[in-house]
């Protein structure tokens, strides 16, 4: 896994993840300490969002 963190014009940071196959848990931390789910996830659930990510096909 590899990470890459862009600051923006405006304060704010993005982050690129690279991940091979397997399951990730994550959430977004906002404003306040708030942490945030992302509906595009395949679950969410109390402890957050759930990636599952597949290997390439062969």
């Amino acid at each position: 896994m590899s990470a890459v963190v862009f600051p923006r014009r405006d304060g704010a940071r993005t982050v690129t993840v690279r991940l091979g196959p397997g399951e990730y848990r994550f959430r977004y931390l906002a404003s306040g300490g708030v942490w945030l789910g992302d509906d595009s996830a395949d679950r969410i659930d109390e402890r957050g969002g759930l990636l599952l990510l597949c290997g390439a096909a062969r």
